[in-house]
C-alpha cells in the first residue's frame, strides 16, 4: 500500500523540535491529536502513522494511504485530502492536543504558548 505524508500537525501550526528532550512523547501526542482530526475531517480516507527513526529518536507524521496499483478511488480520496489538508487545529483538536499533552514537559514558555 502506498501513501502520502501530510506532516505530524496542521501545515501552519509549530512542530515540536526534534532535538527536545519530550520530542518523541509531544510528536506521539501531536501526531495522534492531528491523525484524529483528518480522519474526523475525511472519514472516507485511509489516515495513519508512520513512524521512523531520527538518530536515536522516533519520529513519526501522518499520512494517507492508497492503493495505487488497483484502486483509483483510493487514489483520489488520497490526492483529495493531501491537497485539503487544515491550516490549523479546529477546536475540538486543539482541546484534544492539549488533554493528550497533559503531563507532559513542554520545555520553555514559547513552546507552550505555541500549543493553545
Amino acid at each position: 500500500m502506498d501513501y502520502i505524508t501530510l506532516g505530524p500537525v496542521p501545515k501552519m501550526e509549530n512542530m515540536i523540535d526534534v532535538v527536545d528532550k519530550n520530542s518523541e512523547k509531544i510528536n506521539r501526542c501531536e501526531v495522534r491529536a492531528y491523525s484524529e482530526f483528518l480522519k474526523r475531517k475525511f472519514p472516507m480516507a485511509q489516515i495513519g502513522i508512520e513512524t521512523m527513526r531520527i538518530g536515536k529518536q522516533k519520529y513519526s507524521e501522518v499520512v494517507v494511504r492508497f492503493n495505487g496499483d488497483s484502486d483509483e478511488r483510493s487514489s483520489l480520496i488520497a490526492l483529495s485530502v493531501a491537497d485539503n489538508i487544515p491550516s490549523r487545529w479546529d477546536r475540538k483538536s486543539l482541546s484534544n492536543l492539549n488533554k493528550l499533552l497533559k503531563g507532559v514537559n513542554l520545555g520553555n514558555k514559547k513552546e507552550r504558548n505555541a500549543k493553545k
